[in-house]
């Protein structure tokens, strides 16, 4: 197994949507080993992924485009641990947000994919809020670069939906361009902020509905 990771040195985050004020340790990525580790400048890569170009279709969150910024540092982090991860030409990718605590064993859906060979996606099946939930996933080899990699769909997914960029929207935009086979899971992770306090979330399904429901679009793992 190996362990990649893409941070950003940020000292301080200041976030209204969230209610986040706090100092940062920025050695915090020390507690985990990795084989590869990138950290960088925050701020740097909105130019590389054109932000000004992105913004001029709107904001999807109405907050002076402060969480689309967010959004275009995470999906730059994907990008550059996707990057590092396929050089070692992985068979399944764990893709894990550092800032979640995951309530649920990971080994049903590891063992899904070595039963059955499964080379598509797994994902949540709550909170899809009009695509597929990006909060964590397991991808196999044909799924890990339109999962990692779907900074790169971006100007597609705008060009094509003329809407603002929305973080669900294109994770599906995306999968289903390559015709990625998608799995649902029922593990449950919760967001973490900055001053430790763990979010309430809601785990009933597609925005809202019953996994029953909702396996009326994918199979379950």
């Amino acid at each position: 197994m190996s362990v990649v990771a893409h941070y950003f040195d940020l000292p301080y985050i200041k976030n209204v949507r969230t209610g986040e004020d706090f100092d940062l340790d920025t050695n915090e990525h020390s507690l985990l080993k990795y084989d590869k580790l990138v950290i960088e400048k925050p701020q740097e890569c909105l130019e590389k992924w054109q932000f000004d170009k992105i913004a001029s279709y709107g904001d999807a969150w109405n907050d002076s485009f402060s969480s689309l910024k967010n959004l275009i540092h995470q999906l730059h982090s994907l990008d550059t641990a996707t990057s590092m991860a396929t050089e070692f030409d992985p068979d399944l990718v764990i893709f894990c947000r550092p800032d979640l605590e995951y309530h649920d064993s990971f080994e049903k859906v590891l063992r899904f994919f070595s039963k059955k060979r499964f080379n598509g996606a797994v994902i949540p099946f709550w909170q899809w809020w009009g695509g597929y939930n990006d909060r964590f996933a397991f991808c196999g080899r044909d799924a890990i670069r339109d999962y990692g990699c779907r900074a790169r769909s971006m100007n597609s997914f705008l060009e094509r939906s003329t809407t603002p960029l929305h973080s669900e929207k294109l994770l599906r935009f995306s999968l289903n361009q390559s015709n990625v086979p998608v799995r649902v899971t029922d593990l449950r992770a919760s967001r973490v902020r900055a001053n430790g306090q763990r979010k309430d979330e809601t785990f009933s399904g597609k925005d809202g509905m019953s996994l029953r429901d909702t396996l009326y679009y994918l199979k379950r793992v």
